[in-house]
């Protein structure tokens, strides 16, 4: 899914960095309060993409998690593309 003339992105997806101190525990309690189910976890960033529940709006969702005081980020799962193959 593209927004115009924006970046793709991954379609109901969206990325959330809890704050370090938060538990999983809490991270559980938070994602069932939205509906949302984590896909999986960046080992190296601590990310985790989350699934968009059906009848729920991606920018709803990302809009209440950005508002959330254990959130330290949230943001729609973007596409990555490489330019060109190097050659070495």
């Amino acid at each position: 899914m593209r927004e115009r003339g924006g970046p793709e992105r991954v379609p109901d997806e969206f990325v959330v960095k809890f704050k370090a101190e938060v538990s999983e525990s809490t991270i559980r309690q938070i994602n069932a309060q939205h509906g949302t189910h984590v896909l999986s976890t960046s080992r190296f960033a601590g990310f985790k993409r989350l699934r968009v529940p059906p009848g729920r709006g991606i920018e709803e969702l990302i809009d209440a998690y950005r508002s959330h005081p254990n959130v330290e980020y949230a943001e729609p799962n973007y596409t990555a593309s490489a330019f060109f193959t190097p050659n070495d």
